[in-house]
């Protein structure tokens, strides 16, 4: 077995005996794929060249595209062209940007001479997204952060980051074996005692943070707290956790959080979209935020998202937003700007990319019977998950105003 295989594994192997706090255990759809995939590859893996070609060919946490795929090459000029409109043509980017030597030769297809594969143009466009609508963000925390795949390309876009990754110890022996094996020279600390929390400073390029150790990080300051795809992936109670942990516990100045919301406008239920294969104890809305922060971004259904460029994707919201300080914040002018959002969306008389982001906003400023009514109709029309939540919401409000 291989050093960074060896390392990884006894990390996991010990933080395994650590239960997770209470609530916060993977939910239904996390425990079948731990057990069909990353457990037997962690068992019979000898070398990080070995782990990296796994957990890049198949669905450990992406949704990965075989070369071989009729929508393999299409998917690839989606994207080409989505930077292009972006000002942001892919032969820009230094040619260090690219995907990974260690990625599936059976996921790798050639464009201009670069290496590329769709997870890889999906990582590259959220790092865009990112470093393009913020300030420099000297630190990123990633909440879920899967194999790594997002965490490589914001470091080799940014070589001075510092990128924080607080997911499962079994996610944290994939990211691990990726990320050290991509960058050899790298300064790395595994969090696998919880006074290694005090070690935490700015000198490493990659903290791995096991959920075991949520909550010692109380008070630590990150620039940028990043999201894709895991807490609609959660539970219910995990995802209140972690929204907690992030607007209570922590101080951190902008969200960045793209997860799924709604079925496809298409209406097709294909593998992989909206709903398929989440489990029953799922969050049924991923993108519920306190009224504490200003939006920077949104977008949902127009041609600007990111996420609309595979067509095998479900729908998912991207969101941008940023923390208001304390001293700013006042309930009474959430409450009207709420009103100003709620009478905007009833002018518009059709439910589009706007038409959501009103709605959805003026209920995150100050949730009232007459927006969340307004909204929910619209969701069960539409058959959005997300309808649930705004019913639990709906009845507290209720419950709150003795109705």
């Amino acid at each position: 077995m291989d050093k960074a295989c060896q390392i990884a594994k006894e990390f996991y192997e010990k933080m395994s005996k650590i239960p997770y706090p209470s609530g916060l255990e993977p939910s239904e759809l996390w425990m079948g794929v731990l057990k069909t995939l990353h457990i037997p590859t962690i068992n019979t893996s000898q070398t990080a060249s070995q782990v990296c070609d796994l957990v890049t060919k198949k669905d450990y946490y992406s949704f990965p595209t075989l070369n071989t795929h009729h929508l393999a090459g299409s998917i690839i000029d989606s994207y080409v062209e989505w930077f292009a409109q972006n000002d942001a043509p892919l032969s820009s980017f230094d040619i260090t940007i690219q995907e990974s030597p260690y990625t599936s030769p059976e996921v790798m297809m050639q464009y201009q001479g670069r290496n590329v594969s769709t997870a890889f143009m999906w990582h590259l466009g959220m790092a865009y997204r990112i470093q393009t609508k913020l300030p420099k963000c000297n630190s990123y925390l990633e909440i879920g952060s899967g194999y790594g795949g997002l965490a490589r390309i914001v470091k080799l876009l940014q070589p001075d980051v510092t990128y924080y990754m607080l997911d499962m110890d079994i996610s944290l022996y994939f990211s691990y074996v990726f990320v050290s094996t991509n960058f050899p020279e790298a300064k790395c600390l595994l969090v696998d005692d919880a006074e290694k929390i005090n070690q935490i400073d700015e000198s490493y390029d990659f903290i791995f943070i096991p959920t075991q150790f949520i909550d010692k990080l109380k008070g630590l300051r990150f620039d940028v707290l990043v999201n894709t795809q895991s807490l609609s992936e959660m539970t219910q109670f995990a995802y209140d956790r972690f929204m907690d942990f992030m607007q209570e516990e922590i101080q951190v100045r902008y969200f960045y959080n793209a997860n799924r919301y709604g079925p496809h406008p298409d209406g097709v239920n294909l593998k992989g979209r909206c709903n398929d294969g989440i489990g029953h104890d799922g969050c049924v809305c991923a993108s519920a935020l306190d009224p504490h922060w200003r939006v920077l971004f949104w977008e949902l259904y127009s041609d600007y998202n990111l996420t609309n460029l595979d067509p095998r994707f479900m729908m998912i919201l991207e969101i941008i937003v940023e923390r208001i300080p304390k001293a700013l914040r006042n309930k009474d002018y959430y409450a009207v700007i709420s009103k100003q959002l709620f009478n905007k969306a009833q002018q518009r008389m059709k439910f589009d990319n706007l038409t959501h982001y009103y709605l959805w906003d003026s209920i995150r400023y100050c949730p009232t019977p007459e927006n969340l009514t307004y909204y929910i109709q619209y969701l069960e029309i539409k058959g959005f998950q997300q309808a649930e939540h705004y019913k639990r919401v709906l009845g507290q409000v209720r419950t709150q105003n003795n109705e």
